[in-house]
């Protein structure tokens, strides 16, 4: 009789292992993409968490009424430039299923037009990400900017995978 409660706890031991083991993969697999109107997420590029009102936010609304979140124009940029990388879902995975892209504005904060937006690049302003393109609604604002802090003019569809790899 002695002998079964040190073998019972063993039992009970293992169980508890097992369990503990796989309740750690609760959860794993697969995030649900972010609802249009969705006021925080997580950068699929850095990872870091991501609000709507922060100072360098970025978003791709796809037309399926999704959308990504990013920490900065640099990690919008990269995933755009290579969407099946990153995209959690087939739409997210190419670019032509895009409905929307913002940025925002450096001066005033206001979420822009990412695929009209001025982007400075190389100037000595940085992002939360550090070196960082930087986002202006009209080129005038950009070419005052670049007038103190240095930097080029480039559009979205102007930036490269080089210029990319040069400011991270």
């Amino acid at each position: 009789m002695m002998r079964r409660k040190p073998m019972l706890s063993v039992r009970f031991l293992l169980t508890g292992i097992i369990i503990a083991f796989t309740s750690s993969f609760y959860g794993c697999g697969e995030a649900k993409p972010l609802s249009a109107d969705a006021k925080t997420g997580n950068c699929p590029v850095c990872h870091m968490k991501v609000n709507a009102n922060d100072d360098w936010e970025s978003e791709i609304l796809f037309k399926g009424g999704s959308k990504v979140m990013f920490e900065s124009p640099a990690d919008l940029v990269e995933y755009y430039l290579e969407p099946a990388k990153y995209g959690q879902t087939e739409e997210q995975k190419n670019n032509s299923n895009v409905q929307r892209v913002t940025v925002t504005d450096y001066s005033t904060k206001k979420h822009i037009d990412g695929r009209t937006a001025t982007l400075v690049y190389k100037s000595n302003v940085q992002s939360p990400m550090g070196s960082d393109f930087v986002a202006f609604e009209s080129p005038e604002a950009a070419a005052a900017f670049i007038k103190q802090h240095g930097g080029s003019i480039v559009t979205l569809n102007q930036v490269t995978e080089g210029m990319l790899r040069d400011i991270k």
